[in-house]
């Protein structure tokens, strides 16, 4: 009798934490993406955070700013039309994603916290997570793993749209696949409390080295025309 009481309450747990996951995500869908009206405030303290010099050598201009959930991010977009750079901030931290998007919905993105591994990914999709390391050092990985990418995959690098429209749609695409898959749900806790310490600091290039990426997967839909 023990036992099941002790199961049971070790099912609710998990079925809460799985719950906690995924309840952010519901709100997120009707999340507004718009750009503000006025995204000085918002911009002005990336640029702090960031180093106006440092956005200006290697070639980000502000993009504009959005608001999803009520968390102000500044975008940026590199003058090379194919990555940006998401700058917000949350729990005293300061965030950065940086994104690159390939071919036929193929994406690569590198953040400087370990919870962008949290919630399971797109199709398409690859993250790196870095949470020890610098914005530098976290542009040149990214750097690398683009390239990395666009070695195996044989495939070229896609130019952005808007911003605010490519964030959008991306995050829909995302809550879309996790949640006509159930089963990625229940496996929150599981993301949070193991994966996302197995992710913690792995570039792409250790992920191919240990068979974590299926890169067959990837480059059949980077010759596809599957969204």
């Amino acid at each position: 009798m023990e036992f099941i009481v002790v199961l049971g309450a070790v099912a609710a747990i998990w079925l809460l934490i799985a719950a906690s996951g995924a309840f952010p995500l519901v709100l997120l869908w009707f999340a507004d993406f718009d750009y503000v009206d006025d995204p000085r405030t918002t911009l002005s303290r990336a640029i702090r955070a960031m180093g106006k010099q440092w956005l200006i050598d290697n070639r980000f201009k502000p993009g504009g700013a959005v608001r999803p959930l009520g968390i102000r991010m500044a975008l940026f977009r590199h003058q090379g039309g194919h990555t940006a750079l998401a700058v917000y901030f949350l729990q005293g931290k300061t965030i950065t994603d940086f994104v690159t998007y390939f071919s036929n919905g193929v994406a690569m993105t590198t953040s400087n916290t370990q919870d962008g591994i949290v919630a399971p990914l797109s199709p398409g999709s690859v993250m790196q997570c870095l949470p020890s390391m610098s914005f530098e050092e976290c542009r040149l990985n990214h750097i690398e793993a683009v390239q990395l990418l666009q070695g195996q995959l044989n495939t070229t690098k896609e130019p952005m749209g808007e911003l605010d429209d490519e964030m959008e749609r991306a995050s829909r695409r995302q809550i879309r696949h996790i949640f006509t898959r159930p089963w990625l749900i229940l496996a929150f806790p599981y993301r949070y409390f193991v994966l996302r310490v197995r992710y913690r600091d792995l570039t792409v290039a250790t992920q191919l080295e240990r068979g974590w990426i299926n890169i067959q997967s990837l480059s059949d839909r980077a010759r596809s025309r599957i969204r």
